[in-house]
């Protein structure tokens, strides 16, 4: 065999279906872990701030704010539900106050958010 030679050589079928595993694992894995880190970062950067209330944050998106925590719940809901068919715990960052919502209008409590 000469070192300069490259030897090409056909994957077998076996060695095809390993890296084709392989690479829907990674999919899979990386899509989890990225929704998961956007969900948590979606309530650090309203419940969170040291700045800015919740409200305030909330009042300043205007007709927005109940699409977004709309949007958020449904992250929210698909992460929790591909967590129970993966067998794993889910790390769900959860709101700091309790809110409602009444006539599109989010209107946060002082009362603590439990679920």
């Amino acid at each position: 065999m000469n070192i300069f030679t490259l030897q090409h050589s056909t994957p077998t079928k076996e060695q095809l279906l390993a890296d084709k595993l392989q690479q829907i694992s990674h999919v899979a894995n990386n899509g989890y872990n990225n929704i998961s880190e956007i969900q948590t970062i979606g309530i650090q950067l309203l419940w969170n701030d040291p700045t800015l209330k919740p409200q305030e944050i909330i009042d300043a998106l205007g007709d927005d704010a109940v699409k977004i925590f709309q949007v958020h719940g449904i992250l929210t809901d698909a992460i929790k539900q591909i967590a129970e068919i993966s067998g794993v715990v889910p790390n769900i960052a959860t709101p700091t106050n309790a809110f409602s919502i009444v006539d599109n209008v989010i209107t946060v409590s002082n009362n603590l958010y439990t679920l």
